[in-house]
């Protein structure tokens, strides 16, 4: 069983759109304080390997193409005409989709050492709080999993939205068809599709 599970924003302004924990610890007189730290080192994670791609990346070039073209006297000119034309195409970056994973130590907040494995969808960052000896294959594959069926549900694909706020009741629907009361699964794409119909009647209601 995992620990616990967050989303919450990933430019460092320290905003949780929903969180839950799975064990007494985390829901103690703590919680707030432990809710914050993860935010926390999971922002600092992302921000730092953000500088870090912005160093190494290459500046974006613009595609610059241009031609003449000549059209002959017809049946739509009456006349010969000549078209010049000019392209000038901004290559973008696309969708940003992150990972990553840290460890941390037993403290005051932690009684046990954690992992924390989490993904960013854009400008959402997804967190799973686990045990060592939790299976982290099958947290690498549930998270991505999570991510996009919670953003397609709540219109978060282009960056945080009110309606995680405003409807956790759904987000933890949808956690618990696929992480039923913290337990992994292995989730094949037959079953994830019977759960996305389970979770559509669900939010339908």
């Amino acid at each position: 069983m995992v620990f616990g599970f967050i989303i919450h924003s990933s430019n460092s302004s320290g905003l949780t759109y929903f969180s839950h924990f799975y064990d007494a610890e985390g829901n103690d007189s703590k919680k707030c304080q432990r809710l914050d730290a993860i935010v926390k080192i999971v922002e600092d994670q992302i921000e730092t390997r953000s500088k870090r791609n912005q160093s190494t990346r290459k500046p974006e070039k613009n595609i610059e193409e241009e031609g003449v073209l000549y059209i002959p006297e017809s049946d739509l000119f009456s006349t010969p005409k000549i078209v010049m034309w000019y392209q000038f195409n901004l290559v973008a970056y696309s969708m940003i989709c992150e990972e990553g994973v840290l460890y941390i130590p037993e403290s005051d907040l932690f009684s046990t050492p954690k992992i924390v494995m989490w993904y960013q969808f854009n400008l959402v960052a997804y967190s799973m709080i686990c045990e060592e000896d939790d299976n982290r294959a099958l947290v690498a594959s549930t998270l991505p999993l999570l991510a996009r069926v919670i953003s397609d549900s709540k219109k978060t694909s282009q960056g945080p939205s009110s309606e995680l706020l405003l409807h956790p009741e759904e987000v933890f629907a949808i956690l618990q068809s696929y992480l039923p009361n913290g337990q992994l699964l292995f989730i094949s794409a037959n079953f994830a599709k019977h759960v996305k119909k389970e979770v559509d009647a669900i939010i339908l209601k």
